[in-house]
């Protein structure tokens, strides 16, 4: 099998993306994890078969679609959360 070449910009964010106030939200991995996933991920390109592929990609979606729903529901208490505290704060300012 030919040897995939993956050449490019990094995926991962830069300073610049999101701004100053959500840099807690900037999720970019340590040198040797970003080495490591490099190397899976040639690893996958170069070696799996159509099937392999499929399986991985549907196991990705499914894994995507969970993530997805937790932020969400995640998000939503935050803003919960922060509703309560906003009620509290004005309450006591009274």
């Amino acid at each position: 099998m030919n040897e995939i070449d993956i050449e490019g910009e990094s995926p991962w964010f830069d300073e610049t993306d999101l701004g100053k106030n959500c840099s807690w939200l900037q999720n970019r991995p340590e040198l040797e994890e970003e080495l490591k996933i490099e190397v899976e991920l040639r690893e996958i390109l170069n070696e799996s078969t159509f099937l392999e592929l499929k399986f991985l990609v549907a196991a990705l979606y499914k894994e995507n679609w969970i993530k997805d729903h937790l932020i969400k529901n995640c998000l939503g208490h935050i803003g919960t959360l922060e509703g309560e505290l906003y009620s509290i704060m004005k309450e006591q300012k009274k």
